[in-house]
């Protein structure tokens, strides 16, 4: 008897253990993660100058900034859409890498930093990856993956501070990312584009200066309404192409960023 509860006992503490095993293994590739970078940090504040140092974190900023806007297919929805079996993975993907576009282009108009672009897209893919790799639980893997970019943030870092400077930093982190290409790569040869499944988006415009957020929600049932609001702006626009007259108009510019002071819509009236 009591072999047999000794023996329950024990199966009890395996099945305990290999349902906690995806979470041991999350934990620990997290935390020596983020060991090895802290490690890679300090070193580099031991050796450079503070206003370098400083650099870096301020173009780190941005990238952050520009990849908060192009995360479309957060983490988060990756590994619930992956753990449901949605396959629409690519399809997120595609929305993040287009929208990652964008702010590059941003990036480089305001601030004319285009290697930072190589770190913005590394973001998106690491971010990408990650949540599917969570999501189909391949635990085994996204320890390899996360472990592997650190190990190279660290190698890549070191070698491009000592080969350019400052300036290979960026680049240098950017680069550490590209090893998720793979499982990006993989999921466009294995499932394909499927946009029909996208039923809701929420979105929303962010305006910087005067901290105004304007949200916006769109349904694919809403479509044909939705050309039919933009068909009239569309016609007005077609008139004054044509005639050459550009009657006033009233819009959410008018009212802080209109340059045209006489207009009687101008916020500044």
């Amino acid at each position: 008897m009591n072999d047999y509860n000794n023996k329950n006992k024990w199966q009890k503490i395996k099945n305990i253990f290999f349902a906690l095993k995806g979470l041991v293994i999350l934990g620990l590739s997290n935390t020596i993660g983020s060991a090895i970078t802290s490690i890679f940090w300090f070193y580099l504040a031991t050796i450079m100058q503070p206003e370098g140092y400083g650099e870096i974190f301020f173009l780190i900023g941005i990238a952050a900034m520009a990849f908060n806007f192009a995360n479309i297919g957060s983490e988060n929805t990756m590994v619930v859409l992956s753990a449901k079996g949605k396959k629409l993975e690519p399809t997120l993907n595609t929305l993040s890498l287009i929208f990652g576009v964008i702010s590059s282009f941003i990036v480089i108009i305001i601030f004319g930093e285009i290697h930072v672009t190589i770190l913005i897209f590394g973001y998106i893919i690491n971010t990408l990856s990650l949540g599917y790799l969570i999501g189909k639980k391949f635990y085994s893997q996204y320890s390899i993956f996360l472990l592997s970019q650190k190990i190279l943030t660290v190698i890549l870092g070191i070698s491009f501070f000592y080969l350019f400077g400052v300036d290979g930093i960026i680049p240098a982190l950017g680069i550490s990312y590209l090893g998720f290409l793979i499982i990006i790569i993989k999921l466009y040869r294995n499932t394909s584009l499927n946009f029909k499944e996208l039923k809701r988006i929420r979105c929303g415009l962010l305006f910087l200066v005067s901290k105004e957020f304007v949200p916006a929600t769109f349904k694919r049932d809403d479509i044909e309404s939705g050309w039919t609001y933009w068909n009239k702006d569309v016609t007005r626009l077609e008139k004054s192409i044509e005639s050459d007259v550009w009657n006033p108009y009233e819009n959410f510019t008018c009212r802080k960023w209109c340059p045209v002071t006489d207009c009687e819509y101008n916020g500044n009236n």
